[in-house]
């Protein structure tokens, strides 16, 4: 139905009754009819986001990542996944009543890799307050120069990438950023590549 809609030059609009926006328009590509192309189909987000990450020399160690699963899985479902030699950060969704679940899961992590506290070196932290940005279009992957422009728009307007993800089928940008900075971020992004900007 999207697809037909689109090529009748119909505007649709997608909206999250739970979010506090109303969501993205999707527009049709006929440079014809427009002087400006939507390059990303969509653009979508999530608030209350807690960044985990552990650092630690054992990262390369066997079997290192279902160790860790296998301590977050009773406590939250995992969004997102980065990870390197001696790093491992991922992202859980926050509400007020996870905090004890934060601190007993935290303290398992340290027992299991043996994480000093105080440790410079070897630790494991989290940061509240932190949002997901999603964009989102199929034919991404043969714009080899939409993760650069979207990486430079966000940057020079001041807002802090935390992590900038873009999966094996490169169909979509994620960027790990601060709260704060959201509502700025997803205008900057529409304005640029969706052509409408959130009100």
């Amino acid at each position: 139905m999207r697809s037909e809609v689109q090529e009748a030059w119909i505007k649709i609009h997608l909206f999250d009754p739970f979010s506090w926006s109303s969501g993205s328009w999707i527009l049709n590509e006929n440079k014809e009819k427009t002087d400006k192309c939507s390059w990303i189909r969509f653009i979508w987000w999530r608030k209350n986001v807690i960044f985990f990450s552990i650092s630690s020399g054992k990262m390369f160690e066997k079997s290192i990542l279902s160790r860790l699963f296998y301590i977050v899985k009773d406590y939250f479902s995992v969004d997102i996944v980065s990870s390197s030699e001696t790093e491992i950060s991922f992202t859980v969704d926050w509400n007020w009543k996870c905090e004890k679940k934060i601190l007993e899961m935290t303290e398992k992590i340290k027992k299991e890799f043996n994480l000093l506290d105080n440790s410079t070196s070897e630790f494991v932290e989290y940061k509240k307050n932190r949002a997901l940005i999603f964009c989102v279009w199929e034919h991404m992957k043969n714009y080899i120069w939409l993760m650069a422009k979207a990486i430079t728009i966000l940057s020079d307007n001041n807002i802090n990438l935390k992590i900038v993800s873009q999966g094996r089928l490169q169909r979509a940008m994620i960027f790990w950023i601060e709260e704060k900075d959201l509502k700025k971020a997803i205008n900057l992004l529409h304005n640029e590549f969706i052509i409408c900007a959130v009100k």
